[in-house]
């Protein structure tokens, strides 16, 4: 594109110097002065206009030079980490590679049966409006049912880590967002508006779904 650019600046310039020839040519031939002077002038303007098109064009055509050779540096730096990642890929163990599988598969469905009770947003139950997981309990949401929120035991914290989405039998789908006082194992604890009946039921299978 550049060098196309630069070949136009450069045939306009040739243009206003031969044209700078034609009014050079009268200016010769006219001894009148007024008519001189207009001559003069023309070529003179015709002549600036043909240098600041071919310096434009030069600097056009040095453009596009640069942009090429930069081009082809990034060709270059890209082939090589290519053929870096290809050797690195042919000399990973097949060690390696099952390790990788197994990090992923502990991130797949897990299963647990667990004690299953309910707490208020009320500061003799909880810390305040503030989730262990940072997150603000919004009580008027809560009680329009959309927000579906749980408390795991410290014991298994790790196993359900913030933000996990787990499937209570019987209940349904709720995002861990708390934590259970200190001292409580096994167990995971519904968030509900305090005009739900309270409860309390044991072995109740609990699912990861998801891990955050």
């Amino acid at each position: 594109m550049y060098l196309i650019l630069g070949i136009l600046f450069l045939i306009s310039g040739t243009c206003f110097f031969v044209l700078s020839k034609a009014f050079d040519y009268n200016f010769d031939r006219h001894s009148n002065g007024e008519k001189r002077l207009l001559w003069c002038t023309l070529a003179s303007l015709t002549k600036a206009i043909g240098i600041i098109l071919c310096v434009i064009s030069a600097m056009t055509m040095w453009i596009d030079s640069d942009k090429t050779e930069c081009n082809k540096e990034q060709i270059t730096t890209t082939d090589t980490i290519r053929q870096i990642i290809y050797v690195d890929s042919i000399k990973t163990e097949p060690k390696a590679v099952k390790e990788k599988t197994e990090v992923k598969e502990s991130k797949s469905l897990y299963s647990v049966n667990a004690t299953l009770t309910c707490y208020n947003p009320e500061p003799s139950q909880c810390s305040g409006r503030l989730t262990a997981s940072g997150d603000r309990i919004d009580k008027q949401k809560l009680k329009a049912g959309k927000i579906k929120w749980c408390a795991v035991s410290r014991d298994w914290k790790n196993k359900f880590p913030m933000n996990s989405v787990v499937e209570i039998e019987g209940f349904g789908q709720y995002i861990v967002k708390d934590l259970m006082a200190a001292g409580i194992y096994k167990s995971f604890d519904i968030l509900q508006d305090k005009s739900v009946p309270q409860f309390k039921y044991t072995n109740r299978k609990v699912t990861r779904i998801t891990y955050e």
